[in-house]
């Protein structure tokens, strides 16, 4: 499966001694088979396959970057693992029993991610969000100063 295989060459590329040239080489053949199975996909009967397939060569380019572009990862990569922890924890859940607690979850996940992206404290961003919200202070930033981004 061509998606496999993107997998295992970009992290050959990435951890290993590949240079530019050596990634562009090794991941023409997967794009080859990615693209022609997109195309495939427009020519099906299921709407949903060819609107999804329309979609991807539409930002085909782009989609790509990082054969190019030092430092820049596959689609998707850093959006999976920003998810992963929401989608454990429903799974270990089974979710919520109603819409605000739903609303809670999704919220309180997000400041966890953003929390962890910067390297700040969680437990310490929460606790000045709550004493702002009890002295009717502003709330604390969600981002920190220029000179503390990551």
């Amino acid at each position: 499966m061509p998606v496999d295989a993107l997998g295992v060459a970009w992290h050959a590329c990435r951890d290993g001694p590949t240079d530019r040239a050596g990634r562009q080489a090794g991941l023409v053949p997967i794009q080859v088979a990615m693209h022609a199975r997109v195309c495939s996909g427009q020519q099906v009967r299921w709407y949903r396959i060819v609107g999804c397939s329309t979609a991807r060569l539409a930002h085909w380019d782009a989609r790509w970057t990082f054969r190019q572009v030092d430092g820049v990862e596959p689609p998707n990569t850093a959006a999976a693992r920003a998810v992963r922890p929401a989608v454990i924890w429903r799974t270990l859940r089974v979710g919520t029993q109603r819409s605000d607690g739903s609303r809670w979850v999704e919220r309180i996940l997000s400041v966890v991610t953003t929390c962890r992206e910067q390297r700040r404290s969680v437990i310490q961003f929460l606790t000045d969000a709550v004493r702002a919200a009890w002295t009717g202070q502003p709330v604390p930033a969600r981002l920190p100063p220029p000179e503390r981004l990551p």
